[in-house]
């Protein structure tokens, strides 16, 4: 019996340390999500959705966020994603996208829109897609 509990206490300080350290070094070395948001006159009927949706995004633990629209970045790495006062307006235009600073700096990049707003399939690299309806 003696040589059980020892080697529950072993195993316990073992597997204490380990969740230890790994969580240390995911806290100093987050993943970083680039979340690009639609803000296009297609986005206007879903748009008091996208806080939601941006909510549900940074519950990741682990993780930093960066926000921009098609037309141009909102904020730069943060725990939180925050819209602010952006408001869905102009036809959808990809191609200021590949200039984002932030975008050679991420890990994943989340693309959210809504059906027939954007042609998804020209976003360059892997992109996950996220269509709000």
């Amino acid at each position: 019996m003696k040589a059980l509990a020892i080697w529950l206490v072993a195993f316990g300080i073992m597997f204490g340390g380990f969740w230890g350290s790994t969580h240390l070094f995911r806290e100093s070395h987050p993943d970083r999500v680039l979340v690009v948001v639609d803000s296009s006159y297609a986005m206007q009927g879903v748009w008091s959705k996208i806080p939601g949706v941006l909510g549900g995004l940074d519950d990741r633990q682990y993780a930093e966020f960066a926000l921009a629209t098609e037309k141009g970045p909102i904020h730069d790495w943060s725990a939180r994603l925050s819209l602010g006062s952006v408001v869905a307006f102009a036809p959808c235009d990809l191609g200021r996208i590949g200039s984002l600073e932030v975008l050679d700096e991420a890990d994943e990049v989340v693309f959210v829109t809504t059906s027939g707003s954007c042609p998804t399939d020209i976003l360059p690299g892997e992109w996950r897609v996220v269509v709000v309806d």
